[in-house]
């Protein structure tokens, strides 16, 4: 039902904040996922997505943001 994308890790250091803001959340999902689908034919998009599927996701999701002092990688 959703793509599945290769990842790389890094450790990125920085003071960390945690988000509890829905719209927030989703405006993140869907930004993260326009840009990895982007080079597909055929882009998957977060509203392909039955309603209550996503609902469902984003509420499993915690957001953080890091305003990022360090990387190491």
């Amino acid at each position: 039902m959703v793509p599945t994308w290769n990842y790389v890790t890094v450790q990125a250091r920085g003071p960390l904040r945690v988000v509890q803001d829905a719209a927030w959340l989703r405006q993140l999902v869907e930004d993260l996922t326009t840009q990895q689908e982007a080079p597909i034919p055929q882009p998957w998009q977060v509203g392909d997505a039955p309603a209550d599927y996503i609902s469902k996701m984003l509420a499993a999701i915690v957001g953080i943001e890091i305003p990022v002092t360090q990387w190491v990688g």
